[in-house]
């Protein structure tokens, strides 16, 4: 869709288009982040048993921190791979 858009010299509906998806990303995965970062020693000990979830919720708990960061991330570097503004970003975003 964005290339479309793109193509067709939409460049105002392109950002509006990554701005809403870059929301829903986080709308989606705000609340499991937040439910990591507070329940996740509780969550691990109810699934693995209690000798796991002290040490293995702090890794959920760090874990959960770059899922926050790179979801909004990941809407970007699909938004610019489709509309073929790749350059721009460094090794990180590489597909």
């Amino acid at each position: 869709m964005a290339s479309s858009l793109d193509g067709m010299g939409e460049h105002e509906r392109v950002q509006r288009l990554l701005a809403g998806s870059a929301k829903f990303s986080m709308m989606i995965l705000l609340p499991v982040a937040l439910t990591f970062l507070i329940r996740g020693s509780s969550f691990i000990g109810l699934w693995m048993g209690p000798s796991y979830a002290e040490l293995s919720g702090a890794v959920l708990a760090i874990l959960s921190l770059p899922l926050l960061v790179r979801a909004g991330a990941h809407r970007c570097r699909r938004h610019h791979a489709g509309t073929r503004q790749t350059q721009a970003h460094g090794a990180g975003y590489a597909d």
